[in-house]
């Protein structure tokens, strides 16, 4: 028995020769899947679920449902409530939550869906698309990536050090699209480190450990990749920040300059308050490293007179050009990633 919201919808009539009718229906898509994150919880699936107009069933792992969301994660040790507006209505008949980890998302996975749906890493993300093709079954997978912002000689400093820390620092830098690294022109290579320093004062005073504003890693585990990958060396100093506590699961916002293209902390997304800073000296440096990378999910130009060459001459799930995680918000706007950062979105 299906909710109303189920039923076949007759979304064109037309006309044949004045004798016959062609109807094209929207139809129930079936069983879906939604595998979710740690972060974002109501915003990466309660959305997925309202847009799923014609869908039936869906189960989401990861996520149980009352008048409170709780999301237990047993793997990441975590647990967040979110409360969702009152006027959200949900249909328990069509929709089922499952809490769980790797055990229960395999035993998941192993059962056949007509559709499923990931957000997360590329590493779960081949294993999601292996479980899938199992049964032919397509599949959404929004990923992330090393996005990064590219600022170039002849651009608007205070701007792009202000909408950079804002995609950096936001969620103490665990949201997909955040800036992951920074590509600036040596001209302006120390005032922009110096501008995006003051943002952090600005933003989360002297001590952001202390900051109300300032959150925190999801899991230790997490704190400690961080932690090595700073360790692992490959930079010249920091700048700012490089405090770390394993146990608080605190990483402060941090800025890293004289990085290597080499080093740990550009060889996989940072997904943390960590920013590493690398210069340039012309424009086709950048876009050459991003060019041989893996695709991006996102990728933000500084630029007044580069922007053009840079999206040409590039590839990313999404882009913008003087601003930083707006591509996301017009609900009229496609959302997804390229390769190791997505598909199917």
């Amino acid at each position: 028995m299906y909710a109303s919201w189920t039923t076949k919808l007759i979304v064109g009539l037309f006309a044949l020769a004045g004798i016959a009718a062609l109807a094209i229906l929207s139809l129930r898509l079936g069983k879906i899947e939604l595998l979710s994150n740690n972060g974002y919880i109501v915003y990466a699936n309660f959305d997925n679920i309202s847009g799923l107009k014609t869908g039936d069933q869906v189960e989401i792992a990861g996520v149980q449902v009352g008048k409170v969301v709780g999301l237990g994660l047993k793997d990441y040790r975590a647990h967040v409530d979110l409360r969702i507006n009152k006027g959200v209505q949900i249909d328990t008949d069509a929709i089922a939550f499952v809490v769980g980890g790797v055990q229960e998302t395999t035993e998941l996975l192993e059962q056949k869906y007509d559709h499923i749906l990931y957000t997360g890493n590329g590493t779960v993300g081949r294993i999601v698309a292996a479980a899938a093709a199992k049964h032919l079954t397509p599949t959404t997978l929004e990923l992330g990536g090393k996005s990064p912002a590219i600022v170039d000689r002849d651009a608007n400093l205070k701007q792009a050090a202000s909408r950079i820390a804002f995609a950096k620092w936001s969620n103490a830098g665990q949201t997909c699209i955040a800036v992951d690294h920074v590509w600036v022109h040596r001209d302006v290579h120390d005032e922009l480190v110096q501008r995006l320093t003051d943002e952090i004062h600005e933003r989360y005073g002297d001590d952001p450990r202390k900051s109300e504003d300032f959150g925190r890693i999801v899991n230790s585990r997490h704190a400690a990749r961080i932690q090595n990958l700073m360790d692992s060396g490959g930079y010249d100093q920091i700048a700012t920040g490089g405090t770390i506590d394993i146990d608080d699961r605190y990483v402060a916002p941090t800025v890293v300059t004289g990085v290597k293209p080499n080093a740990a902390l550009m060889s996989e997304e940072i997904f943390g308050p960590v920013l590493p800073v690398l210069s340039f000296d012309d424009i086709a440096e950048p876009i050459s490293h991003v060019s041989a990378s893996d695709h991006p999910l996102a990728l933000y130009v500084f630029s007044k007179n580069n922007s053009d060459r840079v999206l040409d001459q590039t590839t990313s799930g999404g882009a913008c050009v003087n601003d930083t995680m707006m591509h996301i918000f017009p609900p009229s706007l496609p959302f997804g990633g390229v390769g190791e950062s997505g598909y199917g979105a």
